[in-house]
């Protein structure tokens, strides 16, 4: 089966999952063909002498590993790219997660401080009430000692002034008596 500059321009390949560039193919197959016609041309003229041929395009690098090594490299670009696109994205998302936890820690603690210092002023506020209960309970026992104590020396005094009264009636009934007596033994018999 003898090919035709034709079948080489129009070939058409199937893409596979890691296919070669179409284009790439596309631009080589051309080249290819126009290689092809060159050289049709030239065994049909090579009966009669003819000018030398024109140079045939450079054809394109046939080095399918040089092309898939320049697939690869994009293919590790790309992964590489990504994954600083992915690290940067998880820094970023933990930088956020870093900020909302240091400012939940700071209300955290502004809450706390204010609870601890509502406490503080809640237990100041208890012991000065129980200071003045105090005061006053120690106030009143106090007046109420005295108020005994006024009392109680009021009583010894007045029991006193009684006392005195007393001994000076019994002296005075003493007094009667024994004047009685003395004229009880004056009397003559």
């Amino acid at each position: 089966m003898a090919i035709t500059a034709e079948d080489i321009e129009s070939k058409q390949f199937t893409v596979g999952l890691r296919g070669f560039d179409q284009q790439e193919v596309t631009a080589f197959l051309q080249s290819v063909a126009a290689e092809f016609r060159s050289l049709e041309e030239q065994a049909k003229s090579a009966a009669t002498p003819a000018p030398a041929p024109a140079p045939a395009p450079a054809p394109q690098s046939t080095d399918v590993y040089s092309a898939m090594g320049d697939e690869v490299a994009a293919v590790l670009r790309s992964a590489r790219e990504a994954a600083g696109e992915v690290r940067r994205h998880a820094e970023e998302e933990a930088e956020a997660m870093l900020a909302k936890a240091r400012e939940q820690a700071a209300e955290l603690e502004s809450n706390s401080r204010r609870h601890l210092e509502e406490a503080q002023a809640s237990a100041q506020e208890a012991r000065q009430r129980a200071d003045r209960e105090a005061n006053g309970i120690l106030e009143n026992a106090r007046r109420e000692a005295d108020d005994l104590l006024k009392d109680a020396l009021a009583r010894h005094e007045q029991l006193t002034r009684d006392e005195q009264e007393a001994g000076q009636r019994l002296q005075g009934v003493l007094n009667d008596l024994q004047a009685v007596v003395g004229r009880i033994h004056q009397r003559p018999a």
